[in-house]
């Protein structure tokens, strides 16, 4: 990667890496109601996840199969769908939680928050979508994709990471200073009415 193309790629990234994305908003929400210190290992479970969908994208990628242009539409609108899914998941949760008074968040275990940030990294469309379509002008073909990889995985980590703290902690200064109490109802509500927008973009083709 040269340096012009280095210079295009972090900002870049780190614009969409700062959305409102799947991660970012599981990040906010347990922000809320459980404080950045726990959420790190929500953390290390959505990186390792990122580590692994992009290596895999960019391995897709250099394989070039025909049936590629199939399956990327087929995850666009299965993805849409799957965050249709979610949002309303985390609606009814945040209802539930309104109706049936404070929910013990604080007892999710350490492994639980590592699996559940590993496994929504991994199942999340938009990353899978937007890593296929933007790696292919950062990588050389004529050249081995590992040594690219590392370096563009590298990068990539490092901005996730940031993102994802700069998500958690402002999740916690909402929970401190509305009163949400421990942010159960409003941060699986307010993060599921946006992940549902983001399921309307990807199914309309707008993201």
């Amino acid at each position: 990667m040269g340096p012009v193309s280095l210079l295009l790629f972090v900002p870049t990234y780190t614009a969409i890496a700062l959305s409102p994305g799947l991660c970012m908003m599981l990040a906010l929400s347990l922000g809320m109601s459980l404080g950045v210190r726990r959420v790190v290992w929500l953390m290390v479970g959505e990186l390792a996840g990122v580590m692994l969908v992009g290596l895999a994208s960019m391995a897709a990628i250099f394989a070039a199969t025909t049936a590629f242009p199939v399956l990327l539409v087929l995850l666009r609108y299965g993805g849409g769908a799957y965050l249709l899914y979610v949002a309303a998941s985390m609606i009814r949760a945040g209802l539930a939680s309104q109706s049936a008074g404070s929910v013990r968040v604080g007892a999710i275990s350490r492994r639980a928050l590592v699996g559940r940030g590993f496994s929504t990294a991994v199942t999340n469309p938009k990353g899978w979508v937007f890593l296929i379509s933007f790696l292919p002008p950062f990588l050389n073909l004529a050249r081995p994709m590992f040594p690219q990889a590392g370096i563009l995985l590298a990068m990539m980590l490092v901005i996730e990471a940031a993102s994802l703290v700069a998500y958690a902690s402002a999740g916690a200064i909402m929970g401190r200073l509305t009163g949400w109490g421990d942010g159960a109802r409003w941060g699986r509500m307010v993060p599921g009415m946006l992940i549902g927008v983001l399921g309307v973009l990807l199914l309309a083709g707008v993201i």
